[in-house]
């Protein structure tokens, strides 16, 4: 009879290493009013530039006074837009992430890349809080108001 001699050290799986919660640093607190506003205020100027390229095509042929108001309101509301995206983004994201967000959309045909990305990762912040959040952002009503904010 042949004897089997046991393993002399058992098989050990080898443990992934813990992760170190206490090192990463913790998400910044959300102010959940302001980011809905931010966030309906950009839908409204993305929506507001979209009109405006199609108002273009409309414009080839019309007087040099309604193609200057198209330009000046086109303008106005980039700069609106612009202005929104970049607190949109520096409540979304961290600081530095958010500067370039911001900064990225003053690029002309870039911005309207930029400010759908940021107006779902505002829509992605709101959900993860419980909130509804629809075609034009976030109604108000569903935000629970802080103890400062005055009740109308």
């Amino acid at each position: 009879m042949s004897q089997v001699s046991p393993d002399p050290q058992p098989q050990v799986q080898p443990v992934a290493p813990l992760s170190l919660d206490y090192a990463t640093p913790p998400p910044p607190p959300v102010d959940l009013r302001t980011l809905a506003v931010r966030q309906r205020a950009a839908i409204f100027c993305l929506l507001a530039q979209v009109v405006l390229i199609a108002g273009q095509f409309a414009l080839d042929y019309e007087p040099d006074a309604l193609r200057t108001f198209h330009t000046w309101s086109w303008l106005a509301i980039t700069l609106v837009a612009d202005a929104f995206t970049f607190m949109l983004a520096l409540s979304v994201y961290r600081t530095p992430a958010g500067v370039v967000g911001g900064i990225l959309t003053l690029v002309p045909c870039l911005g309207l890349f930029i400010l759908p990305v940021i107006i779902v990762d505002a829509a992605r912040i709101l959900r993860q809080h419980g909130i509804r959040v629809g075609l034009t952002g976030a109604s108000l009503r569903d935000i629970p108001r802080t103890a400062r904010e005055p009740v109308e």
